[in-house]
């Protein structure tokens, strides 16, 4: 059962397709966003941590598949249409 009481901790890295903001709680990620700009975070909130450095690696091409716990955001239905593609 997931949890709807858990603070979400936002984080923001370079990549190179810009600036992204990497959203989630214990559950998981909820969101990646690519963003035109923005500032970078300094320090790497503890729940985000291991899916930052995957997300740092994939972009390094040390890894091609994410490991992290995802937890996105929107009803059962688009959470179950999503899987499908």
């Amino acid at each position: 059962m997931v949890r709807s009481s858990s603070i979400m901790e936002t984080f923001y890295i370079k990549t190179p397709l810009g600036t992204a903001r990497m959203t989630g709680d214990e559950n998981g990620i909820s969101e990646i966003s690519a963003l035109d700009a923005g500032n970078v975070s300094s320090e790497i909130p503890i729940i985000l941590q291991e899916s930052v450095t995957q997300l740092q690696e994939y972009f390094q091409n040390k890894i091609i598949d994410f490991t992290f716990k995802s937890n996105p955001k929107g009803t059962d239905l688009n959470k179950k249409f999503g899987k499908n593609y």
